[in-house]
């Protein structure tokens, strides 16, 4: 069977064949700054007022549905959707984008991109809640590992699981009000390493199996002093 467009999956041309592809997507969409990394696409509208946001969102929309037909894509219009940032507390006001003659996108609240459980109003809350939940079960994997592995083994499984998910894009929600209750995973991880009960300090633990600080010790040198 002869292919006429696109590439078999799991083809090693695939992704430097669909980053070719993709090259000049930013250069022809107007009114938008596109950021692209591998297969996800995210464009960020501006504007003064919410009916000239709602006018250059649906004109950013069918700028992208033209430039997927014109290339030989589809723009998923269940998997598209959008989000309005908003600041100062209040609820973003209603916008209605379509994508086609008929299909209106939905307002989401949250969305998830490149890892990152984004809200809009730049809360971090839900991407707390999950790295957490991921935390716990990292936790508890370590405990039970702690008890028949040895400490190397177990010091590289922490790293892989629970130092990489708490350092990945840490710049970003750190400052949120909720940051804590992650970092608080981290000692209790390190307790799991120790094999100690929950409540016993773990200040000198952090120096005697990883041989650094804590992550919340660097998160509160990042605040603001207070006026």
């Amino acid at each position: 069977m002869t292919n006429t467009m696109g590439v078999p999956q799991g083809s090693c041309l695939s992704n430097t064949l669909f980053s070719l592809l993709l090259n000049d997507l930013p250069s022809v969409i107007h009114e938008a700054e596109i950021y692209m990394y591998a297969d996800d696409v995210a464009a960020v509208v501006t504007a003064p007022t919410a009916h000239e946001l709602e006018q250059r969102l649906n004109s950013v929309v069918l700028q992208l549905e033209r430039w997927f037909k014109v290339n030989g894509l589809v723009l998923n219009k269940e998997k598209t959707m959008f989000l309005v940032f908003q600041l100062n507390g209040k609820a973003a006001p209603p916008l209605q984008v379509t994508a086609g003659q008929q299909h209106v996108l939905q307002m989401a609240l949250t969305t998830k991109l490149l890892g990152f459980n984004i809200d809009s109003g730049l809360k971090w809350d839900h991407h707390i809640e999950e790295l957490c939940s991921k935390l716990g079960r990292a936790c508890f994997a370590l405990r039970r590992l702690a008890s028949t592995a040895s400490r190397d083994v177990v010091l590289s499984c922490y790293y892989a699981t629970v130092h990489s998910l708490l350092t990945y894009g840490v710049e970003l929600w750190a400052r949120a009000a909720d940051a804590g209750r992650a970092f608080r995973m981290q000692k209790r991880a390190v307790r799991a390493i120790a094999g100690v009960p929950d409540d016993v300090s773990c200040r000198e633990l952090f120096k005697e199996s990883l041989h650094t600080q804590p992550l919340g010790y660097f998160q509160s040198t990042w605040r603001e002093p207070s006026p």
